[in-house]
């Protein structure tokens, strides 16, 4: 099992009402078509530093059976949709990607 996690800053002419609002119901259903997603769960705002507000905005989880499945996942139609949506939300130069194979532990 590979998992995606993605730290999202939403664009700075948005608030974060609009940006919670678009990315659940605008972005998530175009997210929710790509091939091969085994989950997708959105975790709207962030955990807020000791010097003041929150480094990012949310945090999107995908997770895939393994690194094929993610590539071949975002390399098709329904991914390149989900990519292209990015600008209408989203500040791309702070976006910060994981990947990640899990060990469960418990």
């Amino acid at each position: 099992m590979v998992t995606q996690l993605v730290l999202l800053t939403r664009r700075s002419d948005m608030s974060f009402e609009q940006f919670s609002t678009y990315w659940k119901n605008v972005h998530a259903p175009i997210g929710g078509k790509m091939p091969e997603v085994i989950k997708y769960v959105q975790y709207h705002g962030g955990v807020a530093p000791a010097n003041g507000a929150p480094a990012y905005d949310g945090v999107a989880l995908l997770q895939f059976a393994d690194m094929g499945a993610l590539q071949r996942s975002w390399g098709s139609p329904e991914g390149q949709a989900t990519a292209a949506d990015i600008p209408n939300f989203l500040d791309g130069s702070k976006i910060v990607m994981l990947f990640n194979e899990e060990h469960q532990v418990v």
